[in-house]
């Protein structure tokens, strides 16, 4: 069984495994997206999403590159959000908490922000996103100390890149003191909670 068939499954333990015994897994992925493959398994079986939801947070944590493109430049959260008949918050959650972009404009121009000002997902959807924009990745860029502060209080990752940079160097180019503590003190926070 391989990657995809765990994912197609929502195989939590052995996604998991198959990470662990196949080091080379970042480029076997590398054309193939695997979040991809997860939304395609979350509109084929809505009634088990939920499950799924881990799912995200386990390819996150391998370093699965949530805002990769397809061919059409949807990430995987443009197509959860535009082709699901059903949108579970769960999943929502995980991928923003995992720093899926809201603003990333697919070959269409759309973006996930444009899916919430039409106002068709439902309100509870719309709220959830909402609670979690702009990003931490842009709150860090803007140095917008609050919502960082906000968003680290929602459990969202701070081990993230983005072209290659981390959030924590993107922190100390910035410069802003307050930031980098938050940023690099949820770190060292997280590395200890994980062994406990």
């Amino acid at each position: 069984m391989d990657f995809v068939q765990a994912i197609e499954n929502l195989d939590s333990q052995l996604l998991c495994k198959l990470f662990v015994e196949d080091k080379t897994v970042l480029t076997k992925v590398s054309n193939c997206n695997l979040y991809h493959h997860l939304t395609d398994t979350f509109n084929s079986k809505p009634k088990v999403q939920q499950d799924g939801a881990q799912l995200v947070y386990i390819l996150s944590n391998y370093g699965i590159d949530i805002n990769k493109q397809d061919e059409d430049g949807s990430t995987a959260f443009h197509q959860y959000l535009y082709e699901a008949d059903f949108v579970h918050p769960d999943v929502v959650e995980s991928f923003l908490r995992c720093n899926a972009d809201v603003f990333v404009r697919n070959k269409e121009g759309r973006s996930i922000v444009d899916k919430l000002r039409q106002n068709s997902l439902p309100k509870n959807i719309t709220d959830l996103c909402l609670r979690y924009m702009p990003g931490l990745w842009n709150a860090v860029e803007t140095d917008d100390i609050s919502t960082v502060r906000k968003l680290v209080n929602q459990w969202c990752k701070v081990d993230i890149y983005k072209e290659g940079k981390s959030l924590i160097q993107l922190a100390l180019d910035k410069g802003t003191e307050d930031v980098i503590r938050i940023i690099s003190g949820i770190k060292v926070s997280v590395v200890i909670f994980s062994f406990l």
